[in-house]
This record gives C-alpha cells, structure tokens and sequence, in this order.
C-alpha cells in the first residue's frame, strides 16, 4: 500500500506536469485502474524484511543479571535473493538489568560499526560505553545511526547513567579509566574526557594519545548461545531438562511450550534457583504474512529464509522473554515484542540510582580489574562501513 501510493503520487506528478493534455489523461486513467486490483489483491507483494533477535548474559553478580539482545535488521540484498533475507544493519544491542523484582530496560545502543560496546572495569564498577542515539523510538524495523556516547556503571544491583557526550559520524573512541579519548580516525581534532561520577572535557589537540584498555573478547558459543563457564548447559532426557552441572531438572514440555529449541539454550544460577536463557530468533515479514526461525546463530550472520513454497503464517505479536525457575514455578519475563510494525520493550525502565555510601568507600578503596573468575561474556571489534556497506550490496 505504501509503494502504491508513493509511485501514484509520482505519475500523478507526471500526468500534472504533462505538456499534452491527453497523455497526463491517459496516465491518470491508467493509475486508477490499476490501484483497485493492488488494493483488492491479499497476495500483493510488501517489501520483504526481517528481525532477529539473539539474547546472552553480559555479566552477572550477587545482586542481578546484566542481559544484552543483540538486534540485526533483515532485508533481501541483491535482484537475486530469492526470500532470503540477510544483516544489512548488524549489531544492535538492548540492554536489561534483572534482579529480585524482575527485569529492566537500561538503554538501546543504536548502529555504528561496532561489533559490541566497549567496557572496562575500573575501582570495582563496571563501565559500559553504549554508542546511542537521539533517534531511538519505538516499534523499531531499522536502528537509527548512533550520534552519543552514554556512559553507564554497575556494581553490585547499583546502575548509574553517568553522563553523555556526542559521538560524530566517523569518529571512534579509546577507552583507559578514568579516561576516554574521542578522536576522528585517521587524523583531525581530538577531545580527552574524564570520568569522575561524570564525564568532563580536560583537553582537546590533534596530537592527543591514549592506549585503549577496553575489553573486546572473542565469541564463545555452544549450541548457539553466548556462554561462558558461568552458563549452564541443558541435558535433555527422557521428559526433562537438567541444566548441569546444576540439580535442577524441568518438565521438557513445560519449557517447549514457552520457547523452543530446548537443548539450545542456557542458565545462569540466580537467587534461589535459575534464570534460563532461551536460544535466538529470526522473524521475516512479506506478503501480510510471517516466518519464524528459532535456534539459528544470528550472531555468526545466519539468514532469515521466507520459504517460497510455504505458507507464511499470519502476523501476531511474538514475545522474546527469559525464565525465571523457583521453588518448581517457571515465571515468564517479558523482555521484546515482535509485530509487522517493528519491535517493541515489553520492560519497565530502569531507575537510575545515586552511589551507596559502602559502595563510594569501596571505591574509593578498590581497584579491580578483570580476571579469569569474573562472570563476563563480550564480543570485540570495530568494522568500517565500507565493509557493511559492501554487506548490504552482497
């Protein structure tokens, strides 16, 4: 219906604009006469486009769960496509916070070429550089391009959004705390900030250097899940579940009637029980119709296929949501929904709070750097858009 419209628009532009009468007449007449089969049409063919949707555990401590959900933009790249649907805007990424009381949206971090947020650990805190945009609304089909970087910290169930800056197309940025240096690459004016419970300019030159200190660590995958020796891995017998090297076991059926596949996804211990992390989705739209894919690795590129010889099913809302099993109850968590109008948070969002006093001793007090024990799963690199840009042409 949108194509429809735009191109009478332009024709009736034509048809206007015309010298002789009767071929702006003839276009005119040919315009309505067609727009009522388009119309009338169920199978009338919408651009073809997709979303997929990858969850993992980004760090997690006594107090809560930082979850990221990696977030790709679908479309058909080429004349020769043929329903396939490939990342043309890649690595997007919501973040949630999950404790006691339930899951939180923290932020979306919009594109950018980066192939995840760089972060440091600095005197205890957790510092995520999140590369956002002014732009972010929602329901989302394409991200918007990242003009900011926010600053934002955790420790221990504490999550502060310390401050913002703007982050110009074609700049990239080193990260060394308390410092953070935003440059134009390869050459041009350079700004260092500082971080001090808010970020501050102290210098700016075209000769400025910092070592990037941030941490950008390799995929560690099983069964397409984002994992480290933290996440528990489901064993499937007879009708239930164990995540081991856990006691627990779940009803198989219980869990395949909220995601599936099963034996693709993982846990992380929490509170008195589990918090199960379902395997990643992809979801297609053409034809007023929907496809689904579950347990791909869309962290790895995997394609949505809009199967030509299948019927679609009819688009409805679909839910991407965590599990939370206590005491033998399985409680749903509501992160995303899905529809043919984009992706919607399904979260409450998430206050932003002052320091403890123990915490401000405690930093005033600890340097704590990342080690071989500490619960962290990342991904790293930066791309340049010459490269998406060749993607999206594949």
């Amino acid at each position: 219906m949108t194509w429809m419209l735009k191109h009478l628009n332009i024709l009736m532009g034509y048809a206007v604009m015309s010298r002789g009468r009767s071929f702006g007449l003839f276009t005119l007449l040919l315009i309505l006469s067609m727009l009522p089969t388009a119309l009338a049409d169920p199978n009338y063919n919408s651009r073809p486009w997709g979303i997929s949707l990858q969850p993992f555990v980004f760090y997690e401590d006594s107090e809560g769960v930082l979850i990221g959900v990696e977030y790709n933009y679908h479309e058909e790249a080429g004349h020769f496509s043929n329903g396939v649907l490939k990342p043309v805007l890649p690595w997007s990424y919501f973040l949630f916070y999950v404790n006691r009381s339930g899951a939180y949206y923290i932020d979306f971090m919009a594109f950018s070429g980066w192939e995840f947020p760089p972060f440091e650990f600095y005197k205890g805190w957790l510092y995520i550089f999140l590369l956002t945009s002014g732009n972010t609304s929602f329901p989302m089909r394409e991200p918007p391009a990242s003009d900011t970087v926010t600053v934002i910290r955790y420790r221990e169930g504490v999550i502060q959004r310390l401050g913002e800056v703007p982050f110009p197309s074609g700049y990239t940025i080193n990260v060394s705390l308390p410092y953070f240096l935003m440059f134009p690459y390869p050459r041009g004016m350079r700004t260092l900030y500082k971080i001090d419970n808010s970020i501050n300019p102290v210098s700016r030159g075209e000769n400025l250097t910092l070592k990037d200190r941030s941490f950008f660590y390799p995929r560690l995958f099983r069964n397409f899940t984002l994992i480290n020796k933290e996440c528990l891995v489901p064993k499937v017998e007879d009708n239930y579940v164990q995540f081991l090297p856990s006691h627990y076991k779940l009803l198989q059926n219980e869990l395949r009637r909220r995601f599936e596949p099963v034996d693709k996804s993982c846990a992380v211990f929490f509170n008195n029980g589990l918090l199960i992390i379902p395997p990643g989705i992809g979801v297609g739209f053409a034809n007023r119709s929907m496809w689904v894919q579950r347990g791909r690795n869309y962290w790895g590129g995997d394609v949505i296929t809009l199967a030509p010889f299948e019927k679609g099913l009819p688009p409805r809302p679909l839910n991407l949501s965590l599990y939370l099993y206590e005491n033998g109850k399985l409680r749903e968590l509501p992160l995303l929904q899905v529809s043919d109008d984009g992706v919607r948070i399904l979260t409450p969002r998430i206050n932003f709070q002052n320091m403890p006093e123990k915490l401000k001793l405690r930093s005033n007090k600890t340097s704590w750097h990342f080690g071989a024990s500490s619960r962290i799963c990342g991904i790293g690199g930066l791309v340049t858009l010459s490269l998406l840009l060749a993607l999206r042409k594949k």
